[in-house]
């Protein structure tokens, strides 16, 4: 079998992330519905993050902890655990889409087949 490549990619100035930052900061409420539902994990994620009001990086802080989260999460999967419980070579990795130059940043947290 070809070795696999799972790619999480999140990209800066996500409007999810944003979203959900604001919310953390109570300066927005919950979006109503679906949305809400869907940005419920991320709003979690960014108030356990504990950033500071003024920080002017919070935002990418969000977009790579959920970056690696998701990188945690594909993982742990039940489908990447089987392929690794029968030796298969898969690869998951976390990269963020810089928007701004176009550039891919590996923000080195790749996980693949643990040693035996």
């Amino acid at each position: 079998m070809r070795p696999t490549a799972v790619l999480i990619v999140g990209h800066t100035q996500c409007g999810g992330a944003d979203a959900s930052l604001k919310v953390a900061r109570k300066e927005k409420s919950l979006p109503p519905g679906p949305l809400g539902h869907w940005l419920a994990p991320l709003i979690a994620l960014a108030e356990s993050l504990k950033l500071q009001q003024a920080d002017p990086d919070a935002l990418l802080k969000v977009i790579e902890a959920n970056v690696r989260a998701q990188v945690t999460h594909v993982a742990d999967s039940a489908p990447v655990q089987a392929e690794w419980q029968k030796r298969e070579k898969v690869w998951v990795y976390g990269f963020v889409y810089e928007l701004e130059n176009g550039k891919l940043r590996d923000l080195n947290v790749t996980r693949s087949l643990p040693p035996k």
